[in-house]
């Protein structure tokens, strides 16, 4: 790790990222907890999930072929700027005595669609600042510092929950994006580190990357069964601990911050056992992972103790890593470096 940490732009995206997804933690515990306190609705929290969820289902393709095209840089440092003031927006109306519900889902609507166009330029940028001979090492001790502020994103919630309202998270979260903005720009590459991806037309690379899931049948069915997972991981991790937390082990979001926490150290303690495991059926890493999210989430519907559900949450959270191998070992998951 220290030897990764001595690339200075490495170093410096790691350090931003780091900072950004401790932020993130804050405005996820915030938002579905804020909507559920402004309305007492689960149907509330729904649909701001939906907001939150569906313009990544929009805008992920678009979001990489402008990875290809544009300089990632400034397209990230554009998204965390849009990200910033969205989040800035909360806490002013709050001060204001207008905040309401469907303020949050805009929130979370513009949060997502730049996000949407914010990772796969990071993940572009990933590859341009490693070399090649440290993409596994380097994406592994990524993914495992981004698991480690699921963890730490939550301790400090549940620190900060009795001191101040749950409105100034999201100023916490702003502030975690500047960050990102700044150590973003701090990144200095040669120039075909950023380079952009010549030939055809954004609209053309578009239509060509359907046509090619179109036309590969494993590769369509791995795509919808991701999509069908991360619609029921979105629906369980952000909405479903939520109620559960409030309505069947009690304890409000203290006992959220706690599930939320034993799925971090079910992140990072996977992502030490099986970040190094060599990946020879991806399909079968992929579609595994699934396995323990299910038999996970299944014991915590079912539990009204809490050293259950903090078991079965954090037995949940090995799938991640699991499924992160198959990335790990295709540089181009991370985005395409160049032609």
């Amino acid at each position: 790790m220290l030897a990764l940490l001595r690339n200075r732009n490495y170093a410096l995206l790691y350090f931003g990222q780091f900072c950004s997804a401790i932020g993130d933690q804050l405005y996820g515990i915030a938002l579905f907890w804020l909507a559920f306190r402004l309305t007492g609705s689960s149907t509330a929290m729904a649909l701001v999930g939906a907001a939150q969820y569906i313009p990544y289902l929009l805008f992920g393709l678009v979001g990489g072929v402008l990875a290809d095209r544009f300089d990632r840089r400034r397209l990230m440092i554009a998204t965390d700027l849009a990200r910033m003031l969205a989040a800035a927006l909360v806490p002013a109306l709050h001060v204001l005595g207008i905040l309401q519900a469907w303020h949050l889902g805009a929130v979370a609507m513009i949060q997502s669609s730049a996000a949407a166009f914010f990772m796969p330029a990071r993940s572009a940028l990933m590859v341009a600042v490693l070399p090649e001979r440290d993409y596994q090492r380097g994406a592994a001790a990524f993914s495992a510092t981004i698991r480690t502020a699921r963890i730490l994103g939550p301790l400090l919630g549940s620190f900060l929950f009795a001191r101040i309202s749950l409105e100034y998270f999201f100023l916490l979260d702003a502030a975690a994006f500047l960050v990102s903005m700044l150590t973003t720009a701090a990144i200095r590459l040669q120039a075909e580190g950023n380079a952009r991806f010549p030939g055809q037309s954004g609209v053309g690379s578009l239509l060509d990357g359907l046509r090619r899931i179109g036309a590969n049948r494993n590769l369509a069915s791995c795509l919808i069964g991701n999509g069908v997972g991360m619609v029921a991981w979105t629906g369980l991790y952000s909405i479903g601990m939520v109620l559960v937390a409030e309505e069947r082990i009690g304890g409000g979001e203290v006992t959220y911050s706690m599930l939320v926490t034993a799925y971090g150290v079910g992140n990072v303690l996977a992502n030490l056992v099986v970040g190094n495991l060599p990946v020879r059926n991806r399909t079968a890493w992929i579609f595994g992972g699934w396995l323990p999210f299910a038999l996970g989430y299944l014991v915590l519907g079912f539990t009204t103790d809490l050293r259950m559900g903090l078991a079965a949450v954090a037995f949940a959270a090995i799938g991640g890593p699991v499924m992160d191998l198959e990335a790990r070992a295709s540089p181009t998951r991370w985005g395409r470096s160049g032609p």
